[in-house]
């Protein structure tokens, strides 16, 4: 139940986003550029850091949607679920569990990221622009799973599924669309 009266109940972080357009409206398109825009992330690889970033912190509801859509860009739900609770056995390719790991340090750890912390990023063969889109991503969704808890937000499951589906659909954006 949201602990706030202007967020309704299963609505999700969108009512938060509605309420201050001003204050709210470039980190849309921020996170529109971050999510959908170029970069060397595929879609599914950036729904899934938010998806394991979110888990990580413990958000099920963040957690929730961008699963369903990294599951809706062809990342199987196996995968997400194991990622989310035990990285090493998930069937993930060796340079995806690698940057997962360093991501994890990054929301969890950061003041003890060190140079061999991201050059052993790099030598599972990202590149510094892939870096750069994915450590956004992950302090991107750190920043709303802690927005979320904080509000109280909780949707339902399939709800949850259904804006999974949502974002994965091209003309998906988070970036506003005011009169």
């Amino acid at each position: 139940m949201p602990y706030l009266e202007y967020v309704p109940e299963n609505v999700g972080i969108s009512a938060v986003y509605g309420r201050d357009p001003e204050v709210w409206d470039p980190f849309l398109a921020f996170t529109h550029a971050l999510m959908r825009g170029p970069s060397p992330l595929s879609f599914g690889q950036r729904e899934l850091i938010a998806a394991y970033v979110s888990a990580v912190n413990g958000c099920a509801y963040c957690f929730g949607a961008h699963g369903a859509a990294a599951e809706a860009f062809g990342v199987p739900v196996s995968v997400i679920e194991t990622a989310a609770t035990d990285l090493d056995a998930a069937e993930l390719p060796d340079e995806e569990r690698e940057l997962l790991r360093f991501l994890h340090k990054v929301v969890k750890d950061a003041p003890r990221i060190v140079q061999e912390d991201v050059d052993r990023v790099k030598a599972a063969g990202w590149g510094e622009t892939a870096l750069n889109h994915a450590i956004g991503i992950a302090t991107r969704y750190a920043m709303v799973n802690m927005m979320a808890q904080a509000h109280g937000i909780v949707v339902d499951a399939e709800d949850l599924k259904e804006a999974g589906r949502r974002m994965a659909d091209p003309r998906w954006s988070a970036a506003p669309k005011r009169g």
